[in-house]
């Protein structure tokens, strides 16, 4: 209720007038102005006043406005005659606070008593808020005006309303040339107006449009900007848009300029790759000749005075061979390409050529060398026996050459064990010079090196310790030490291996000491070797010799196709990187014809390579396994062994008779197996089986069998022949309860030759 209209209220109308004096949220005040007393007021006036309504009706107007009694009175007097009056006071609060107030009063007469009504509005409020909201408007102006970036604000068509500084500094407009037209006729090129009808109809929706793009400059110029555009809107309804261009043109240029420098670094890191990766593989070579012939020499009759020249050398061989290790492991990591072999070895077996290798040299030091091995830590465990061997080599390394006197004491002790794992704890314990407290902390960094007078004669690369604990950490474990400087120091490490499974162990001969056990009881091993180096040629066919195998030599990938066409091989071992036809091409043409034939040789390649992913590379070319140089003869045993035995166990199925009967017709035998492996034949076959059986029809059964005796017999399954003969035997004898067996055993033979067979044919295909 803002005004009284009218000059005078009759007594009839009280009750609309006191309805609306009681509801309204503006103070009222009913005033007696013979004697200027307060006969009532509402309960907005008492809220604004501070009292509550019996105070207030004890009080004056002459308590509230700050006039004298004289002018109050002269202005209700004015407000009497001229039937409803405006007027502005100051008015005083209860707690003594002074509010400039505007005021409508008028005359009201009530059960014939005439009185005035008095309407109170504060202006004081209202001119702090009009103050404020020109605060804010000027805030905003000054942000928008100001803003280092370029605003516009559109129309809903996007047209140009207004542009700030910016704008007219980046774009080159004034608002005078722009206004009212649209954005595509100003900033826009011809390739930039979908996307700004993209925007359009996006923010007509309600939705902010954010996007990284180009805006043309007055001179023609496409600028870099990021824009920002989102609705202006009034009373829930759409007026405008507000468009905030960003300028990222240093943004683009440091983008370009960062994008241009990773470039850089990562052709330098490939070329740092590719220069280690060619390195090693030309060090790896003619190391591989070395560690062969001491390998060779290894067996020979020598004197005290050369075996200890012979144990220096291959003390040094085996150094050299894990200081290349380090650096081409190192380069691996920072390219993300250092994988870990899992394998079956034989954990007593590896410590104890470690401890034969350091004993000389320790010896000669008269240092103690002690090996010390929990028994209960399984014989065989699933892991790289490789890195491990390098931790370990260059732990020692450093125990030996940090320890005059004293001893070194190796302790392998079991950690925990699941089902899966075993994990396991070594340490490597000296008495030698320790680490300096304050150098503790740095001494698994790369190339870090101690710095004492002590150690100066002694230095290496610095690199032995910061690849042990990548190799510790990619193997799930972790690497610590505790020193005291002067007394000794304690390298233990924890490294995660799998627990073998029981297949595993079938072969765990492959890293025992019986290697010559499996030479011996498979004699002439006919092994096909291709080789380009005439060294590593002779101590491969030297190691194989002693073994009692035939070797076959070809020099490089084309003399191998031409034997290859007249003879086959038990087994092929062939290096990677030869002249004329290399491993890589010779393979897919090996094994494309062997698939033709019916037939598989497992290929191990012998290689040099170090930085590729070898695992997934060989395997993705049809390659069995590998043996990287230099290799002692110990692996190439393993190698043929596992290749061998792992091809034995996966000869049941010998599809090369079939082949042959039907002179290689691959479509043919598509035919057949298909037929073979249908749901209808499986069906067919094992339905009526469990009918006759079911039914006790012995004879039945016998004939059925021998049916499907007719087309197994050509695919040679030695298995289903056994069980076929068995069925027919327990058929005669009526041995009802074996019968079940043996058709369950059956059904299951038959599922995993459909198994095969289903692959094979999907092998042909690709």
């Amino acid at each position: 209720m803002g005004e009284i209209k009218g000059k005078k209220v009759n007594v009839e109308d009280v009750d609309i007038y006191s309805s609306m004096f009681i509801n309204s949220h503006t103070p009222m005040l009913i005033i007696k102005s013979e004697s200027g007393e307060i006969k009532d007021g509402n309960l907005a006036a008492c809220n604004y006043y501070g009292y509550s309504i019996d105070e207030l009706r004890k009080l004056y107007i002459s308590d509230i406005n700050i006039l004298s009694r004289e002018e109050i009175f002269e202005q209700m007097e004015l407000a009497k005659i001229a039937g409803r009056m405006y007027f502005q006071f100051k008015h005083r609060l209860s707690n003594g606070e002074i509010r400039e107030v505007e005021v409508y009063s008028g005359p009201i007469s009530v059960k014939g008593e005439s009185l005035l009504l008095s309407i109170v509005h504060d202006t004081q409020y209202k001119r702090d808020m009009e103050q404020k909201i020109k605060i804010q408007e000027s805030y905003f102006k000054n942000l928008f005006e100001n803003s280092p970036e370029a605003i516009a604000i559109f129309d809903n068509e996007f047209r140009f309303i207004n542009i700030n500084k910016s704008f007219v500094k980046i774009f080159q407009y004034t608002i005078d040339e722009i206004k009212y037209k649209n954005v595509t006729e100003v900033i826009c090129n011809e390739k930039l107006h979908d996307e700004s009808t993209y925007f359009k109809d996006s923010i007509k929706k309600g939705e902010f449009v954010r996007k990284d793009t180009q805006r043309k400059r007055k001179d023609g110029k496409l600028i870099d900007f990021s824009f920002l555009g989102y609705p202006i809107l009034s009373n829930g309804e759409q007026v405008g848009v507000y468009g905030i261009y960003t300028d990222i043109t240093e943004k683009k240029r440091y983008e370009e300029e960062i994008k241009t420098a990773k470039y850089k670094a990562e052709e330098a890191s490939k070329f740092k790759t590719k220069f280690l990766a060619n390195v090693a593989h030309e060090i790896r070579t003619p190391m591989n000749g070395i560690v062969g012939i001491v390998d060779l020499l290894d067996d020979n009759q020598l004197s005290s005075e050369h075996k200890e020249y012979f144990e220096m050398l291959r003390y040094s061989a085996a150094r050299l061979s894990i200081i290349i290790n380090d650096v081409i492991d190192i380069a691996k990591i920072e390219a993300g390409k250092l994988e870990l072999r899992q394998e079956t070895f034989h954990l007593n077996k590896l410590l104890n050529d470690i401890q034969k290798y350091f004993k000389i040299q320790a010896e000669k030091k008269d240092l103690i060398l002690k090996l010390n091995v929990d028994t209960t830590i399984p014989d065989f465990l699933l892991g790289d026996p490789d890195k491990l061997n390098q931790v370990i080599f260059n732990l020692l390394s450093n125990a030996i050459k940090f320890t005059n006197q004293g001893s070194i004491h190796i302790d392998v002790i079991l950690d925990k064990r699941s089902a899966e794992d075993v994990e396991v704890n070594f340490s490597i314990r000296d008495t030698g010079i320790g680490i300096p407290k304050e150098q503790a902390d740095n001494i698994f960094c790369d190339f870090y090196q101690l710095d004492s007078a002590s150690t100066k004669k002694c230095r290496g690369a610095g690199l032995g310790l910061a690849i042990s604990q990548k190799l510790v950490h990619l193997m799930g474990g972790h690497i610590m030490v505790e020193s005291e400087y002067g007394k000794g120091s304690n390298f233990h490490f924890t490294v995660k291996f799998k627990n073998i499974s029981s297949q595993d162990q079938e072969i765990k001969i492959l890293v025992d000491d019986k290697t010559n056990d499996y030479f011996e009881a498979n004699p002439a091993i006919n092994v096909f070797l291709i080789d380009d180096e005439i060294i590593n040629q002779q101590i491969t066919r030297r190691f194989l010799e002693k073994k009692k195998c035939k070797v076959t030599i070809a020099n490089n990938g084309k003399e191998a196709l031409q034997i290859m066409n007249k003879q086959s091989f038990d087994i092929i071992l062939m290096d990677m990187y030869m002249p004329e036809l290399d491993g890589f091409e010779l393979v897919k043409v090996v094994r494309q014809t062997e698939k033709e034939l019916g037939k598989y040789t497992p290929i191990i390649a012998i290689t040099a390579a170090v930085m590729d992913d070898v695992n997934k590379l060989y395997s993705s070319t049809g390659i069995d396994d590998y043996i990287p140089k230099p290799f002692k003869k110990e692996q190439l045993y393993s190698a043929i062994e596992k290749a061998l035995y792992n091809q034995k166990k996966n000869m049941r199925y010998d599809l090369s008779p079939l082949l042959a009967a039907l002179e290689g017709d691959n479509e043919l035998l598509d035919d057949i197996i298909k037929e073979f492996t249908s749901k209808e034949y499986e069906v067919e076959i094992f339905g009526k089986i469990e009918i006759y059986r079911e039914n006790n029809e012995l004879e039945g059964l016998k004939r059925h069998l021998h049916k499907f005796k007719g087309s197994i017999s050509h695919f040679h399954v030695a298995s289903i022949n056994n069980t076929l003969r068995e069925l027919s035997v327990s058929c005669k004898k009526q041995d009802i309860a074996y019968l079940k067996q043996l058709v369950s055993r059956l059904r299951s033979e038959y599922l995993d030759l459909k198994d095969y067979l289903i692959e094979y044919v999907k092998n042909i295909g690709d």
